[in-house]
């Protein structure tokens, strides 16, 4: 009959997007347990990381799914359960602004954050460095988080901060140096300037002192 034929046609969708519905809440559900495992739920409890996963994703469009592999990311690089949800919210919109993916701009932003011992209350301004690098120099926010993780730490180690690092980037790319050549040079010379006995250290200082 014309009413079973219209019910086959109309009910198929439906179904299909019923077990859609249900398998995209079964891996939410499979993230939020290994958010669990290494979340702090007496500083933040689960429901209450589970809503501001829920309510990033409906203001970004990002799949509930992903924020909350973010958010374990974010954790496991050390940053506080309490502050999780509010920077992987700031590593979106790097990842909007630098075209690139959130999983990009959390490493860059958790490298950078771990290796100058930065609070997570310093993020936004970190992120809005790398968004100058990008805007005045030659490069992505996605080549920066591709290379930048190569220096950070011996910048840190040498003491050179990270608005030299950038600055330096933007020159070097602005000139036509690649991002991934512009931090091996980096490296070489802060290398070369930082140990005791080289030329470059001996100069360097006649001229600071230090």
């Amino acid at each position: 009959s014309v009413c079973d034929t219209m019910t086959k046609y109309v009910s198929a969708p439906v179904m299909a997007v019923g077990a859609y519905a249900i398998k995209t809440a079964a891996d939410f559900e499979n993230a939020m347990a290994k958010v669990s495992t290494i979340a702090d739920t007496t500083s933040v409890p689960i429901e209450d990381l589970e809503d501001s996963i829920l309510s990033l994703s409906d203001e970004t469009g990002i799949a509930s799914t992903d924020i909350a592999e973010a958010v374990y990311n974010a954790i496991s690089a050390g940053q506080d359960t309490a502050d999780a949800a509010g920077f992987v919210e700031t590593a979106t919109k790097l990842a909007h602004a630098g075209f690139t993916d959130t999983a990009s701009s959390l490493d860059v932003l958790t490298s950078i954050m771990n290796a100058y011992g930065l609070e997570s209350d310093k993020v936004t301004d970190v992120s809005d460095k790398l968004i100058t690098v990008q805007n005045r120099g030659k490069t992505t926010i996605a080549q920066l988080s591709s290379s930048m993780g190569k220096v950070i730490p011996t910048a840190s180690a040498f003491g050179v901060d990270l608005d030299n690092i950038a600055s330096a980037y933007v020159v070097l790319t602005k000139n036509g140096i690649s991002t991934a050549e512009s931090t091996t040079y980096l490296n070489s010379m802060i290398n070369e300037l930082g140990k005791s006995g080289t030329k470059a250290s001996k100069a360097l200082k006649d001229k600071t002192g230090k």
